[in-house]
């Protein structure tokens, strides 16, 4: 199964804050996770934590310093970051685009754990299906802390007391 992303967005949102520091800002609330890839999530930590001394210098800099340069791609990927240039007027469009795959991600992880929960002992089948509803109302409010309580982890909880 190939979980929903889009990789060209999530570059494309990077290379406008390494060419404009300043539009960090317009990522809103993104959490870096919502980031499918690795380096990417890395790369939007730095930048974050980099502020307006971010250049790719210094984020080159801060990914070496805590191991992660390889891990996001190295140096030549961040320089081409720099180079792809899409529209930084387009960035609000493509934060949009990474912010749905990773309500979408959240939506099948969400329901995968569901089902498999699912498939073992259900002790009170209406407890556990007021919990799935719950776990998945949790992602489409965009409350992903929420969504990560699951129904096997409430039902144990339930029967404990």
């Amino acid at each position: 199964m190939i979980l929903p992303r889009d990789l060209e967005a999530e570059g494309a949102c990077l290379s406008a804050v390494l060419l404009d520091p300043r539009a960090i800002d317009r990522l809103g609330e993104l959490p870096a996770e919502a980031m499918f890839s690795k380096a990417h999530e890395a790369i939007l930590n730095g930048m974050r934590e980099l502020g307006p001394t971010l250049d790719i210098v210094t984020l080159s800099r801060w990914l070496r310093d805590r191991g992660l340069l390889d891990l996001a791609g190295g140096s030549s990927y961040l320089a081409g970051l720099g180079d792809c240039s899409p529209s930084i007027g387009n960035l609000e469009a493509h934060v949009k685009i990474v912010a749905e795959k990773y309500r979408l991600r959240l939506l099948v992880q969400t329901c995968s754990r569901i089902a498999e929960d699912g498939c073992g002992e259900v002790p009170v089948t209406a407890e556990f299906i007021a919990a799935s509803e719950n776990a998945i109302s949790a992602v489409a409010r965009g409350q992903a802390e929420e969504s990560a309580t699951l129904p096997g982890p409430v039902l144990t909880e339930v029967f404990k007391q």
